[in-house]
């Protein structure tokens, strides 16, 4: 069964009235799984409209580049805060346009299932990172889509499964590239609202490059 690429160019214009997740919740479980401090320098990957960027610089004075591969999502965003501590770019997250050993911590919220090379994304994230920095991923674990209210329609449930990468897979990926302290969190805002916060620590010693 092939899944359609999404296209948020598309619905750039009632995004934020259709897509749920609250920024405010979940930025300070990354803050605090990313290790990020007032000075730190962020990566956003695939920040959509910016809410958890905006939300991240509310509690912390970092400096943040947020990318999307969506011109008109990046120009929502833009439009919402024009501060000079949020730096938005069009940018693919399969060749970042950054430098190797940038970024204190490099976060993704329900962004990872999207990536058609998860391997070369994530290696792109692993290269930009600093030594020592982190990366957090927030996404849905198989276990919580299976529990989601649409399980009574297994079609749907089906095609989640195969969309989202499990937490086993993500694990051995990441690993495999080189990251190390590899762990997950589970975090749950409602009984019914099950998320999972994977964060991973780059090596401080480690010399390998993708």
């Amino acid at each position: 069964m092939k899944i359609s690429k999404s296209n948020y160019s598309k619905i750039a214009d009632y995004y934020d009235k259709v897509r749920h997740i609250r920024a405010d919740v979940w930025i300070p479980r990354i803050i605090q799984y990313g290790k990020i401090e007032n000075r730190s320098l962020v990566l956003d990957v695939g920040c959509g409209t910016g809410s958890f960027a905006r939300s991240l610089l509310s509690l912390r004075s970092a400096t943040i580049f947020s990318i999307d591969n969506s011109l008109k999502m990046l120009k929502k965003a833009s439009a919402k805060n024009k501060t000079r501590k949020i730096h938005w770019i069009l940018s693919d997250a399969h060749k970042l346009p950054f430098k190797n050993n940038c970024f204190d911590c490099v976060y993704m919220t329900l962004v990872v299932h999207h990536f058609e090379n998860k391997e070369l994304a994530l290696q792109e994230v692993y290269r930009a990172l600093k030594k020592g920095g982190s990366c957090v991923i927030m996404t849905h674990s198989h276990y919580r889509i299976k529990r989601h209210f649409l399980r009574d329609f297994p079609g749907i449930t089906a095609i989640d499964l195969k969309r989202f990468p499990s937490i086993p897979f993500l694990k051995i990926l990441m690993e495999k590239i080189g990251f190390k302290n590899v762990h997950s969190h589970l975090a749950s805002k409602t009984k019914d609202t099950l998320q999972l916060l994977k964060s991973w620590k780059r090596s401080k010693t480690s010399s390998s490059q993708p």
